[in-house]
């Protein structure tokens, strides 16, 4: 019994003794500090409570992820299982998974097509590996040499389609164009959205194919025709390296565009940018009511070139029209020595070259030099102007002719619907007199070979 007492003494001694020796851990709260936790000093020991909503209380709370708090969260780093090419990294404050910049490769084609007269550029980008659900596959098409005969080239849509591994072929992407390349030089570029059924993650496409249709007009002999064509750039050899992870990455910085006849947004579902055309807007593609090729050639066609030999386009008073050029215009003369049995005439037949159908007339000169006396009351009934079977033009009533006298008939031609046309040209002329008593009739042609007519408007 005597042991046991002694034993508990020397361990109050021995517990008194190390409490004394022992270092005090706080004498106040302001020796306490821990991130994300209130403090406070109690009995010379710290004790600690963590801070609701801060980071770094060792509590993933709402509003914090991996990218934002990694103290609370985690890291946002390493291999998405099941995939090459994918690491889960911090983009605009969200931890997703995505290809590391430094592991992205520009795939870039530029092709150069002769088709139907036309020649075309084509410019292809794309991201390798490419991200479905954040990258766009870039398109350039630029005209770059129009056809003699053709015009008003038209691109309607284009497509994107490779090949799987066991050779079936599918549709990457569709997009509707709806844009013209009026002159040499004209050029856009469409983003182009990939929307094709996977559910794998990654995988590898061959014989990738890029197909654009278009329109344009062949300029015809006779009239103007609407024909279509293909341009097909197969990227031959070309691997097409994609990932599709299950995420949503964040919109653009910016959708701007850069045409101001677009309203341009981020597709809150999709998070890819959209430029939706602006109606009545000039830039829009679209030639609407109150635009014309002076006001708005961007979605009209530019008011310029030439229409012909002797016409030209340009803008006058706020309107595109056809002028003449600065040709020499010719004032050409036909003489015509005319005998109508004793009757002896000298014509002068006066026309210009072009010959402008809205302010030109033919001037027909008649003189009598040689008229028996038993013939009077001499008269040129109608002249008419003929192209073959077709009357371009008519006197409008019957002029009396006088011996040894100039008379002139002028003659207007009704307009037509070509701007510039050329002609064979005869002159038709019915004429009467009196020889005694009796009234006599008759007529006669003469051919002034090819002219050339013009309808500036």
């Amino acid at each position: 019994m005597k042991k046991i007492v002694i034993f508990l003494i020397l361990v109050l001694v021995l517990s008194f003794s190390f409490t004394a020796c022992s270092k005090k851990e706080c004498s106040s709260d302001h020796d306490c500090f821990r991130k994300g936790f209130t403090a406070k000093c109690i009995d010379d020991v710290c004790h600690y409570a963590p801070i609701i909503g801060q980071c770094g209380n060792t509590l993933c709370e709402q509003g914090e992820n991996k990218c934002s708090c990694p103290e609370d969260c985690g890291n946002c780093s390493g291999r998405v299982h099941g995939s090459r090419y994918l690491v889960m990294m911090c983009e605009d404050g969200e931890c997703v998974s995505d290809v590391p910049e430094q592991k992205v490769s520009l795939i870039s084609f530029v092709k150069e097509l002769r088709l139907m007269g036309n020649v075309f550029g084509v410019e292809i980008f794309y991201n390798q590996p490419f991200n479905v659900r954040k990258d766009v596959f870039k398109v350039g098409v630029s005209l770059r040499d129009l056809g003699k005969n053709n015009a008003d080239v038209f691109v309607k849509d284009l497509e994107i389609n490779a090949r799987t591994n066991d050779r079936r072929k599918i549709v990457l992407g569709r997009k509707a164009i709806k844009k013209p390349l009026w002159k040499d030089g004209d050029s856009f570029v469409e983003n182009v959205i990939l929307d094709f059924p996977t559910n794998k993650l990654e995988d590898e496409l061959k014989d990738l194919n890029v197909v654009i249709s278009y329109d344009y007009v062949y300029k015809g002999v006779r009239s103007n025709v609407k024909k279509s064509g293909e341009i097909k750039v197969p990227l031959a050899g070309a691997r097409f390296v994609y990932v599709a992870p299950d995420v949503l990455y964040p919109c653009p910085d910016s959708c701007d565009d850069g045409n101001p006849a677009t309203k341009d947004f981020c597709d809150p579902d999709t998070h890819f940018c959209v430029n939706e055309l602006i109606p009545d807007a000039c830039g829009n593609f679209l030639c609407e009511s109150g635009e014309n090729k002076c006001s708005c050639p961007a979605d009209c066609g530019p008011c310029e070139g030439d229409v012909g030999k002797f016409l030209s386009l340009g803008c006058e008073g706020g309107k595109c029209v056809a002028r003449l050029k600065d040709v020499v215009v010719q004032q050409k003369s036909i003489l015509d020595e005319r005998s109508l049995g004793e009757i002896k005439l000298i014509n002068n037949f006066n026309f210009n070259d072009p010959f402008d159908v809205n302010k030109d007339k033919f001037d027909l000169k008649f003189s009598l030099y040689a008229l028996p006396e038993d013939i009077s009351d001499f008269k040129v009934d109608v002249v008419r102007i003929l192209s073959g079977a077709e009357e371009l033009g008519k006197s409008g009533h019957s002029m009396p002719l006088s011996s040894n006298k100039e008379t002139s008939i002028k003659v207007e031609v009704k307009k037509f619907p070509d701007l510039e046309v050329e002609k064979s040209v005869t002159l038709k002329v019915w004429y009467s007199y009196k020889k005694g008593d009796k009234d006599v009739k008759g007529s006669f042609s003469k051919s002034i070979g090819k002219v050339n007519f013009v309808n500036p408007r």
